[in-house]
């Protein structure tokens, strides 16, 4: 049958069926030296390549003054408002402890943590209902992926979200398992450090995944709250303290200037400068988002000086060249005229907005690691083993580099849009979501039996959803990262349609022996 009950009883029925077709299946351990050495092996091979850790703590606009993390780390938290501010405060630890080797100690902690996501990726899928032997290929491929090894020589935070949204649906899973309370403050203790280190994770999609367990868990609703307490008011004070500091309730400033990205600037050139003259949007959205501080200043000045460096500077004291500090106060303003001219925009030219999600949507098909510029000098070292695997894991059959996505038609080499981006994520990611949602249906009847694997499915298609929403409505150009971050659970997904097998649900009906494993 296409949705059997396997919630309950998937692992113990796997190895019962490899058991009568004579199949030997692998052993957790057996599994899990697979995996760690798939790990090592490919971090060996590309290494010897030319792959290298890279970090740039100075030059990244969502970091603050390396030298101000260092010295005033408390002062430079609490006056941060472009973003949340959890690696920071880590980048400030590490520099206070390793000054001058703090390259090797991320370097060090980036690969432990890709080594602890392989297993748990894998002991998620084997208790989510994945064969093992499917659960060791899908994890194995994906710990080789060109994307994991590529984000995980970059010191950014898109490889500490992957690992940290596949732990927390492991934590949660084996809390709803064994029910031990320390595994829920876990669950939330993780998802709280999500959400305090990108905007893109609201207070909000925390706040919904407390209900959604409050909902599915009635009988346990005083431990999600007892545990969930802490960690929520600890993301919440960021939210508060920038409302009270800086008039936002957010953990980033920066929204109006990327929805000037969706909308104002999606605009023809000569509209925007139409616009501008007649008054309908001021002339900051003639300049594009995200730019140096001094095209700005005739248009806005220079606020009064606050004392407070991280405010005050407008490029990093560190380095040897001037580097934009994005943290500088008057930027509260200039995001501010950039979403007041993107809401006008949007209402007066809807059609901006269909433009841009059409554009984001592809975008959030590509593969991760093709377009993303700052692992570029990884990238080279590896580009032919990408395209192979762009090609026969994603269905990705063209190259990139020749390929636009300005139109939506044939580019100049006559290749139509579709074939530029990931096949199987632009097609098989929707439908695959759209099978995790009739199993997460049918495992609400199921009762206390499949009550792990149900909630467990209902925060990881929950998390997918907000992502993609968010992040095709919010971003032109990145969209990718952001999927990123959820990739893992498609692979899941995919397990878990591969394990039932439904185009065998019909073979009694053709004369062979029915099997519905």
């Amino acid at each position: 049958m296409l949705l059997k009950k396997y919630f309950a009883i998937s692992v113990a029925h796997n190895g019962q069926h490899a058991a009568a077709s004579g199949r030997r299946i692998p052993s957790r351990y057996q599994s899990i030296a697979v995996i760690v050495a798939a790990f090592a092996l490919s971090r060996m091979l590309t290494a010897a390549a030319g792959v290298h850790f890279i970090i740039d703590i100075l030059h990244v606009s969502h970091f603050a003054d390396p030298v101000l993390l260092r010295d005033h780390l408390l002062q430079t938290l609490l006056y941060l408002h472009t973003q949340p501010p959890f690696l920071n405060m880590v980048i400030g630890i590490v520099l206070k402890i390793f000054p001058d080797s703090y390259g090797t100690v991320f370097h060090l902690i980036w690969m432990a943590m890709g080594l602890f996501f392989s297993i748990v990726l894998h002991e998620l899928m084997v208790g989510m209902g994945v064969s093992r032997w499917i659960a060791l290929l899908l994890t194995v491929v994906f710990v080789i992926s060109p994307a994991m090894i590529l984000y995980e020589n970059y010191f950014f935070y898109d490889h500490f979200l992957l690992v940290g949204a596949t732990v927390a649906a492991w934590l949660l899973y084996r809390y709803l398992s064994a029910k031990k309370i320390y595994l829920l403050v876990l669950f939330f203790s993780v998802i709280s450090a999500i959400v305090l280190t990108r905007s893109l994770f609201h207070i909000a999609w925390m706040a919904s995944v407390i209900i959604m367990l409050l909902v599915l868990c009635r009988d346990d609703w005083r431990r999600i709250l007892l545990a969930a307490i802490i960690p929520f008011m600890l993301a919440l004070s960021v939210y508060v303290k920038n409302q009270v500091v800086f008039g936002s309730f957010s953990s980033s400033t920066w929204l109006g200037m990327s929805l000037a990205r969706i909308s104002t600037q999606q605009l023809d050139s000569n509209e925007r400068q139409r616009m501008a003259r007649c008054g309908e949007i001021s002339r900051i959205s003639l300049i594009p988002a995200f730019s140096e501080y001094d095209y700005y200043r005739n248009i806005i000045g220079k606020s009064p000086a606050a004392g407070i460096p991280v405010l005050d500077q407008v490029a990093k004291s560190s380095g040897n060249e001037p580097v934009l500090n994005f943290n500088n106060i008057d930027f509260i303003d200039i995001s501010r005229q950039y979403e007041r001219d993107a809401k006008h925009v949007i209402a007066t030219h809807p059609g901006v907005i269909v433009k841009s999600v059409s554009l984001a949507s592809f975008y959030y098909s590509y593969p991760a690691s093709t377009l993303y510029y700052m692992v570029d000098s990884n990238r080279v070292n590896i580009v032919r083993y990408e395209r192979l695997f762009d090609i026969f894991v994603y269905g990705q059959f063209y190259d990139y580099q020749h390929a636009s996505l300005k139109s939506s038609g044939p580019d100049q080499y006559g290749v139509p849009k579709i074939f530029k981006v990931s096949l199987f994520l632009l097609i098989g990611s929707p439908l695959l979501i759209f099978y995790g949602f009739r199993l997460f249906r049918r495992g609400l009847r199921l009762g206390s039996e499949g009550r792990p694997c149900t909630i467990t499915l209902g925060f990881i298609l929950g998390t997918i959803l907000w992502i993609m929403a968010i992040g095709i409505l919010l971003e032109v150009g990145e969209n990718y990262r952001f999927r990123y971050t959820t990739e893992p659970w498609i692979f899941l997904l995919l397990g878990l349609f591969l394990s039932n097998r439904p185009w065998k649900r019909n073979a009694g009906r053709k004369g062979g022996v029915r099997d519905d494993s």
